[in-house]
């Protein structure tokens, strides 16, 4: 008997089981390929995940790359708009005060601004002027009086002369008379007497007279000592008088009062400004750290009402208030219209320029000065770093060591990051 194929043969519904289960495990085992190699590519990320003990938003933090260039170090000042030339005039003297302006009034050089009545300047000038024509008086009395004496001693000369004269004559007479015998010897000597006293007091008169014109210059010198000294006290006087008149020194307008019509003023004491309209500059305060870096004629533009001003940098005050130094700073290349005082401008003074210089943008991170260290940005992490600054300017900072060209790092306030090593950064 032919055996059947039935032992060979398998149940159809037992084979659509087989295939069926196959075919559900294709996409499990997918499915576990794919965790499993996220798993593997995750792992780093864990891996650093569970190293922080800190994780921040990202968006909250601002981040800026470090970069190589140019490095222009300055520094931004806010200052008010002043007069260069405004001066203040200010009472000669004691007395009662009448101003012939008022604030506002435009001036020129010259004219009358205010008058200082000080009767008592006027009385001390009427007499040291009379004081004057007194000792111009006197001087011209002494002139002649010296020129009187100088004759009477010219007279006395040369009578003494002619005394002498007339002796040597007798004399000779004498000696030939004696030589004849027709006189003593007795009459002889007094003769010869004569002539010897006639010769002393020729010689006595002489000396006399050149005493006496000393004398006379001397005197003469004395008056005319007094007389200059004279008129140059009258000389000041007369100028502390026509100071009472105060004119203008330069053309302008007329600033503030500083004192009301017909009162009573104090010597130096201010009366009144006057404001020179023609130039402007800009007095700023400037931190006491960067003034020995300034210098006279340094660049600066003037930053007034969104338009950009060239000017320089014109003066420096030698001495520190409340660790601020006062500058200011002129404008060189135009400026702007109808200014006026105390208006307020913003300045950037240029300080230095340098070529090829590691720097990264300027931020709160550098607040109070550099803690040493900044958290660099690495994937997903903030790693602190140590870090060394250098010169600052408005919008940069130079890097010294410690970061590289390319690196990005954390330039807002790093306390977010409560001095933790390493930082989880989301959302980047």
């Amino acid at each position: 008997m032919i055996q059947d194929t039935s032992s060979q043969d398998a149940p159809i519904q037992s084979q659509h089981t087989l295939a069926s289960r196959a075919s559900r495990k294709v996409p499990q085992l997918t499915l576990l390929t794919v965790v499993l190699l996220a798993a593997f590519f995750a792992y780093p990320s864990i891996l650093r995940w569970s190293s922080t003990d800190l994780t921040i938003d990202a968006t909250r933090l601002r981040l800026a790359t470090v970069e190589r260039g140019q490095f222009i170090r300055d520094v931004s000042v806010q200052g008010r708009i002043v007069a260069a030339v405004r001066p203040v005039l200010f009472s000669p003297e004691d007395g009662r005060v009448t101003t012939r302006v008022r604030s506002g009034d435009k001036v020129a050089v010259g004219d009358l601004l205010a008058e200082v009545e000080s009767p008592e300047l006027l009385s001390q000038y009427k007499q040291e002027m009379a004081t004057l024509l007194k000792l111009e008086t006197e001087l011209a009395r002494q002139g002649i009086q010296s020129r009187k004496e100088n004759l009477a001693q010219k007279e006395s000369v040369l009578i003494a002369e002619m005394e002498l004269v007339a002796t040597k004559r007798e004399l000779r007479r004498a000696g030939i008379a004696y030589e004849n015998n027709a006189i003593s010897l007795q009459d002889h000597e007094k003769a010869v007497d004569d002539e010897n006293r006639a010769s002393a007091l020729h010689y006595h008169q002489k000396e006399k007279a050149v005493l006496e014109v000393e004398r006379l210059k001397l005197e003469l010198d004395i008056l005319n000592h007094s007389l200059t000294r004279q008129r140059l006290l009258v000389e000041e006087l007369n100028r502390k008088v026509a100071a009472l008149k105060l004119m203008s020194p330069v053309t302008g307008v007329v600033g503030n009062l500083d004192v009301e019509q017909n009162s009573i003023v104090a010597r130096y004491q201010p009366l009144l400004t006057v404001v020179d309209m023609t130039a402007f500059e800009v007095e700023a305060q400037i931190p006491e750290n960067y003034a020995d870096d300034l210098t006279q004629g340094m660049r600066a533009v003037i930053d007034f009402s969104g338009d950009k001003y060239e000017g320089e940098l014109s003066a420096i005050s030698p001495q520190v208030e409340n660790g601020q130094v006062r500058c200011r700073i002129r404008f060189t290349a135009g400026r702007p219209r109808d200014l006026r005082q105390n208006q307020r401008a913003t300045s950037r003074i240029f300080i230095e320029s340098r070529n090829d210089v590691l720097m990264v943008a300027r931020g709160a991170f550098m607040q109070g000065g550099s803690r040493g260290y900044v958290y660099v940005v690495e994937d997903d992490m903030a790693v602190k770093t140590s870090f060394k600054a250098g010169a600052s300017s408005i919008g940069r900072i130079e890097v010294l060591t410690g970061l590289t060209a390319g690196q990005q790092i954390v330039i807002s306030s790093s306390d977010v990051f409560e001095e933790h090593d390493q930082v989880m950064l989301l959302n980047r």
